[in-house]
């Protein structure tokens, strides 16, 4: 999972599971619910008073089995939030 910002360059990720920036250690989650059972990316909000376009990036592998490059982008959304 990524949070990604849109600049005058196209889409930036800012955060994602662990630390700021690119996928470097992908989080492994188990099945099933339960505590600690998730992903989480988290940017700390500066100056809310300007808007900024933002979406999340998500990509899902199953270890050991195949899968296609497809993504599941979140729709974008205008929140007072500098960066």
């Amino acid at each position: 999972m990524w949070i990604q910002v849109h600049t005058k360059k196209g889409w930036k990720t800012i955060a994602r599971p662990g630390g700021s920036g690119q996928k470097k250690n992908p989080k492994i989650v188990k099945s099933g619910g339960g505590s600690g059972k998730v992903a989480v990316a988290r940017k700390r909000c500066h100056k809310p008073s300007k808007r900024h376009s933002f979406r999340s990036l998500v990509d899902v592998d199953i270890l050991g089995v195949g899968d296609t490059p497809e993504k599941l982008i979140t729709k974008t959304k205008r929140i007072r939030c500098g960066l």
